[in-house]
């Protein structure tokens, strides 16, 4: 990575807006690239369509909507770095990087720029017979129809074992014309808030739960509910 790192600075150097497309089949070290790319277009492992794909992106036909499956860390010092680790396993940052990841668990930009407002809970409070509904209101602010992957992140506050600070649930792909807005419902379930005890067996257990709608594990709207048995 190193010699391509001083391709892309000395590309840089010559004043033109850099575009960087990545292939690869595992995370990258890429704070150089991230410094210096006006644009990052991580395709990750290609098909056999994949290059018509990235070129359709690059020329504007079409508008990118995947998100990172993994957190991309700003060095292999973080590593083991994911979004849903507990608390305790959280270290201290070195003393000359930003700290959190380069980019979080979930992030992904368009060509268009989405909106996230009125996060709304059907009950403050669900128990092991029933569900809850919980919406946002996603808008597409720019000029361009585009797609977005809405997802719903749930935190236990407190639990009989040290939970994660986060868990996925469940995400919807929406597709939005330009200026249009979509009320993204989703349901929560007493089976969503399981997790395995300290008897090895998976447990429901009352208390108080966060739930999470937005683009990205960090970037997102939270209502708080709680779980009665």
């Amino acid at each position: 990575m190193v010699h391509q790192d001083e391709l892309v600075e000395k590309i840089k150097a010559l004043g033109k807006p850099v575009i960087v497309v990545l292939k690869h089949r595992r995370t990258l070290s890429i704070n150089v690239i991230a410094e210096q790319a006006d644009a990052i277009l991580d395709t990750w492992d290609l098909s056999e369509f994949g290059d018509e794909s990235t070129a359709r992106i690059v020329f504007g036909e079409v508008s990118p909507s995947g998100k990172s499956p993994v957190t991309i860390p700003r060095s292999i010092g973080q590593i083991p770095f994911h979004y849903s680790m507990k608390e305790i396993n959280y270290k201290k940052e070195y003393l000359f990087i930003g700290q959190g990841p380069l980019y979080p668990f979930g992030h992904g930009l368009s060509y268009t720029d989405f909106e996230y407002s009125d996060i709304s809970i059907s009950s403050q409070e669900i128990t092991p017979e029933s569900e809850l509904q919980v919406s946002v209101k996603v808008t597409n602010n720019g000029s361009m129809k585009a797609k977005e992957a809405v997802q719903m992140y749930i935190k236990d506050e407190i639990g009989s074992v040290t939970r994660p600070d986060k868990e996925l649930k469940a995400f919807k792909k929406i597709q939005l014309d330009a200026g249009e807005s979509k009320t993204v419902t989703f349901t929560i379930t007493p089976k969503m808030l399981e997790f395995t005890g300290i008897s090895m067996e998976k447990v429901l257990e009352a208390g108080d739960y966060t739930v999470m709608i937005g683009t990205s594990s960090k970037d997102y709207l939270e209502t708080t509910f709680k779980l009665k048995k």
